[in-house]
């Protein structure tokens, strides 16, 4: 091999190296890992089959409420910090992701969007 080809190979082995390492280190990746974890950490203490079986038998909005608050309020303190945890990524997360997105961007896709729709 030669050695102009080899070295171009190491320097973009090392470039996307760092790329990658870059895009690990982000915040909205770091995000992503600790809503994951707290969600993953969540659903193995609860029982998500017992809690949507016993959620399917209320008849209105207001009885999901009620139920979530009552299931909330007598749940361990894991279960709790770990809902509390998710829950505030999962918002930090969704402002970071708007603040992201400049006006003229969204309008474009909301432009577009309707565009799509109106030729439906």
């Amino acid at each position: 091999m030669n050695y102009a080809t080899q070295l171009e190979r190491d320097v973009m082995i090392r470039v996307r190296t760092i790329y990658f390492l870059r895009l690990l280190t982000s915040h909205r990746a770091i995000q992503a890992v600790l809503l994951t974890a707290s969600v993953f950490f969540t659903a193995v203490i609860v029982s998500v089959p017992n809690v949507i079986h016993n959620m399917s038998r209320l008849p209105g909005f207001m009885d999901y409420l009620n139920y979530l608050y009552a299931a909330f309020m007598h749940t361990s303190f894991y279960v709790e910090s770990s809902l509390i945890l998710a829950v505030s990524i999962a918002i930090w997360l969704v402002v970071d992701l708007w603040r992201g997105l400049k006006p003229q961007r969204l309008l474009k896709i909301l432009s577009g969007r309707a565009g799509r729709l109106a030729a439906m």
